[in-house]
């Protein structure tokens, strides 16, 4: 059994409270592949130099009919970050394989490159100062593999995390949780200082419609030429739908906690099942309630209009 370090209420709410200075240390974990809102997540992190310094891009795996195994969607979303950043003309920010295969239980970690790096970087940062911040918007396991690999970066890092459901929803359970249950239940009893994005009350809420994006993402540079083709790829283009970008949720946190409305509560288990159980740990954990769609839309096309 994996012996984590006793964080006390009082560290992990210190560092759950945004600092509202930058730019913040940020590592993005994505399964870029899987849909079309990781690339516009990316985007905004990269262009976004002012809030965050955006360090490395880990790869997660996925499994769905985008391909034939959790180790085929890593590699997938390899290429599609590398040609992400690419566009961005990033060439030059590491980006580092994940895992090819899904915890086998929460106490069995899988080693990558990903999981590695981030525990290099973590452990750059002193547990008294700054912590460095890690996006999460596909499955967990790769920092769930690297807190089990070094369990002390807990210390030293925040994670940010788009996965599952609120609390109070009948199932915990969406894409990126149910991939790999048992890293979420590692993310969640490690005590690592946690911010919690759910899918359907708040990411499901970011919609964008294909006339915006016409009018504020083709056209802005190669990154939004790109944007608009994988937009145009995947989506109803029907007038009146809006496709949900997902992935913004979790930058939009790190960029403005003002976007993201959020409260301190005490973090549940999560059963093997994929529920969130009333047995609570007590240890805090900060979940977004509410999303300022305008704003974070507002903020992306005009960053965007800047590479016209």
């Amino acid at each position: 059994m994996t012996i984590y370090p006793e964080l006390s209420d009082a560290f992990i709410t210190e560092r759950l409270t945004h600092p509202r200075s930058g730019p913040l240390p940020v590592i993005l974990d994505t399964d870029t592949a899987n849909e079309l809102d990781d690339q516009f997540a990316l985007a905004w992190a990269v262009l976004s130099k002012d809030s965050l310094n955006l360090q490395a891009v880990h790869v997660a795996p996925f499994f769905n009919e985008k391909s034939t195994s959790p180790a085929d969607g890593q590699r997938k979303s390899f290429d599609e970050a590398t040609a992400v950043l690419a566009a961005l003309g990033e060439n030059s920010l590491p980006v580092r394989a994940g895992s090819e295969a899904y915890l086998p239980d929460k106490a069995t970690p899988v080693e990558s490159p990903a999981a590695r790096d981030l525990i290099e970087r973590a452990m750059q940062h002193d547990p008294d100062g700054p912590p460095l911040y890690v996006a999460t918007i596909g499955c967990l396991t790769n920092p769930a593999s690297a807190i089990l690999l070094e369990p002390e970066i807990i210390k030293r890092i925040v994670i940010v995390m788009l996965a599952g459901q609120d609390f109070e929803w009948p199932t915990a359970r969406e894409f990126n949780l149910q991939q790999d249950i048992p890293a979420m239940q590692v993310i969640f009893e490690s005590g690592v200082p946690l911010v919690h994005i759910s899918a359907v009350r708040q990411a499901l809420t970011l919609g964008l419609t294909y006339p915006e994006v016409k009018e504020y993402v083709k056209g802005c540079g190669t990154i939004g030429d790109l944007l608009a083709d994988r937009y145009e790829q995947q989506s109803n283009l029907t007038p009146g739908y809006r496709r949900p970008i997902w992935d913004l949720s979790a930058i939009a946190w790190l960029i403005n906690p003002d976007w993201a409305v959020s409260t301190l509560r005490p973090r549940p288990r999560l059963t093997e099942e994929g529920y969130w159980s009333q047995d609570f740990f007590g240890k805090p954990v900060r979940q977004v309630v509410q999303l300022d769609v305008s704003g974070i839309f507002m903020d992306l096309f005009a960053r965007l209009a800047e590479l016209r």
